[in-house]
């Protein structure tokens, strides 16, 4: 799972995203000496409350918040969760943190099992969000497949399908899925989820990194 993050946040660097705006909380440091110690931790109860302060504090509604989990996830009833080290955090502890938090767009992406929960929750906030996952609610997934399709589309034109000069998130989630597919064809049933954006003006803006 730290290979994901580590893919995750190469690629946010190469598209624009400066380090000093990107929070890490995982396991073991992905890229060792070059992250900056002030943005990442491990991926505790704690330090996700302490980072959603951060990102309540930090951001207003010009922003774009990209949020991206990957790990394990586990599914409880009709309550999907995200496994952190020392507990887990509820899909609707997720939504409920992220609809406190002040930004323009959101851009989730769930990349663990029963990961389609988390987007049923935040699809229900009334916001400018796109939420995307590699399978439903129902359902386990090997994440590293997606991974690799979904972050090597990201900035990369030669997946801009329709040829409009951008590889909006749709297009990084469709190369994602396929890779999924390749890897894992005995699984093509299983269904992956993905939100309707919320009261878009301009969604080639919500959908673009």
């Amino acid at each position: 799972h730290e290979a994901n993050i580590a893919r995750a946040l190469g690629k946010l660097e190469d598209i624009g995203y400066l380090e000093e705006n990107i929070i890490s909380l995982t396991g073991e440091d992905p890229r060792k000496n070059k992250l900056l110690t002030y943005n990442y931790n491990p991926g505790t109860l704690s330090y996700f409350k302490e980072a959603v302060s951060y990102l309540q504090n930090h951001l207003d509604n010009n922003d774009i918040l990209l949020v991206y989990t990957t790990g394990h996830g586990d599914r409880h009833g009709n309550i999907s969760y995200l496994h952190l080290y020392d507990g887990n955090v509820s899909s609707e502890e997720i939504a409920a943190a992220l609809n406190n938090i002040h930004f323009g767009r959101l851009i989730f992406v769930a990349d663990q099992c029963f990961s389609g929960g988390l987007v049923d929750k935040i699809d229900d906030l009334d916001r400018n969000i796109i939420a995307v996952s590699d399978t439903d609610a129902t359902h386990s997934i090997q994440c590293q497949p997606f991974a690799i399709g979904f972050w090597s589309a990201v900035g990369n034109k030669g997946y801009d399908t329709d040829g409009d000069g951008i590889v909006d998130v749709l297009e990084a989630y469709n190369e994602g899925m396929g890779r999924f597919k390749l890897d894992r064809p005995s699984r093509n049933s299983f269904s992956s989820s993905i939100s309707k954006p919320k009261r878009s003006l301009n969604t080639q803006k919500l959908f673009s990194f």
